[in-house]
């Protein structure tokens, strides 16, 4: 089993910005699976149960704060008795260009606060994919990753969403390599 994770902040006002890329990513995936999303509060979470190809999935959207992350996917990973090994993040990532999706296990949180919260919670040896949403420093990077997005932002965005999703639901999810998409 495999435990696909998308990071985000829940509710309205983080709808439409460069921090849900890993929710969006995730949405996609279990839409395009036939999936259904419910609410597990004990794990603080929205959970969906698919399959990508042979593999029992399950999907998730952390219900709590980025910063708060690692707390539903360590109950999550305890809850369904997944390895750290067997866990996959799906993030946005500001050090990367646009269109950019990067595939890895291991290694820092690269300055992310989701990813620093999950560390300290399961550990490092998860699987990593990182959206790139590009940076302008003109603004600090915590204003700029929930800015809302423009239009063009917007499909740009979309579309590194969909070449991820795509990539997931075409791979065996249990021997993803780090790489470059």
């Amino acid at each position: 089993m495999i435990l696909l994770v998308g990071l985000g902040n829940p509710g309205d006002k983080y709808d439409n910005t460069r921090h849900n890329a890993g929710f969006l990513t995730v949405d996609k995936i279990v839409e395009q699976q036939g999936g259904d999303w419910r609410t597990e509060t004990k794990n603080d979470a929205m959970v969906a149960k698919i399959k990508i190809g042979l593999t029992d999935v399950i999907a998730a959207k952390p219900l709590t704060y980025m910063n708060l992350s690692g707390n539903a996917v360590s109950k999550l990973a305890h809850y369904y008795k997944v390895e750290p090994e067997e866990i996959i993040v799906v993030s946005d990532d500001i050090n990367l260009e646009w269109g950019t999706v990067r595939l890895r296990r291991g290694g820092s949180d690269g300055g992310h606060n989701g990813l620093k919260s999950i560390i300290g919670t399961v550990g490092e040896e998860f699987f990593r994919i990182r959206i790139g949403v590009g940076y302008n420093d003109q603004i600090p990077a915590e204003d700029f990753v929930l800015k809302r997005l423009n239009d063009g932002e917007k499909q740009l965005l979309v579309t590194s969403v969909d070449k991820t999703a795509d990539y997931l639901i075409n791979s065996n999810l249990s021997e993803l390599s780090e790489q470059t998409i």
